[in-house]
C-alpha cells in the first residue's frame, strides 16, 4: 500500500469517527431539548404552588408589615396570588428560553466543528487539493534549501486549513465545495440540501444568542 492509500484510508476511518461522534452528540442534544421541554411543562404546577406559598410568607412575615404596613397584597390574596402566578410563569418562560437557547449554540458548535474536521479530512486523504489556495504564500529561501518543495506546499496547505479552522461556517463550507465538487464530474452534491443562506443564518442566530438579549430572545422552531 502506497502513502496515498494509506492517507485515504486514515482519512475514511477519521471521517467514521467523526460522522458517529456528531451524530450521537445531536442525538443527545435532541434528547436534552426533548426532557427539558416536558420538565418545564410538568413542573409548571409545582412552581406556582412553590412561589405562592413564599409570596404569603412574605406578606405574612412580621418585618414585611411593620415596614410595609398598608402593602395591597396582605389585603388581597387574589392579587398576592395572581403576582406569583406571574413570577413563576416568567420563570418557566425564561428557563425554557434559556434551554432553547443553549441547544442551539451547542448545536451551532457541533456542527462548526464538523466542518472543520471535514476540511482536515480533506486535506489527510489528498493535500494537494488544497494548493491552490496557498500558492501565493511566501516561502523563506532557508526553507528551500533545506526542504522539499513538495513537503513545504503540503505544509502550507495543512497550515491553511487550520487557520480556515477559525472562519464561519458559510466560508467553511465554500471551500469544501470548492475542493470536493469538481471530484463529482456534474454529479449533484451529497450537500445540496443545505444553503450557504442557512448557515450564515444559523451563524447570525447564535451570534444573537450570545451577544444580544438571551434571556428575552424566544427561539422559535427550536428542532
Amino acid at each position: 500500500m502506497n502513502q496515498t492509500d494509506k492517507n485515504i484510508q486514515i482519512a475514511e476511518m477519521e471521517w467514521m469517527t467523526v460522522a458517529g461522534r456528531f451524530f450521537l452528540n445531536i442525538t443527545n442534544l435532541r434528547t436534552f431539548a426533548g426532557t427539558t421541554a416536558y420538565a418545564f411543562d410538568g413542573g409548571a404546577s409545582d412552581l406556582r404552588e412553590n412561589y405562592q406559598k413564599a409570596a404569603k410568607e412574605v406578606a405574612n412575615d412580621p418585618l414585611v408589615k411593620q415596614t410595609i404596613p398598608n402593602s395591597i397584597f396582605g389585603h388581597s390574596p387574589q392579587l398576592l396570588k395572581a403576582f406569583s402566578d406571574a413570577l413563576a410563569q416568567r420563570s418557566i418562560r425564561l428557563a425554557q428560553q434559556t434551554a432553547d437557547s443553549a441547544s442551539l449554540v451547542f448545536a451551532h458548535s457541533m456542527l462548526d466543528g464538523v466542518l472543520s474536521e471535514c476540511c482536515t479530512i480533506s486535506c489527510l486523504a489528498n493535500a494537494e487539493d488544497w494548493l491552490p489556495f496557498v500558492r501565493d504564500r511566501k516561502v523563506a529561501l532557508t526553507e528551500l534549501r533545506t526542504r522539499e518543495v513538495a513537503t513545504i506546499e503540503r505544509e502550507e496547505a495543512k497550515n491553511f486549513v487550520r487557520q480556515l479552522h477559525r472562519e464561519s461556517m458559510a466560508k467553511k463550507f465554500d471551500y469544501l465545495h470548492r475542493v470536493c465538487a469538481p471530484r463529482l464530474s456534474g454529479r449533484e452534491l451529497p450537500t445540496a440540501g443545505l444553503k450557504v443562506e442557512r448557515l450564515k443564518a444559523f451563524d447570525d442566530l447564535r451570534h444573537k444568542i450570545i451577544h444580544g438579549r438571551t434571556f428575552s430572545r424566544k427561539i422559535v422552531k427550536v428542532d
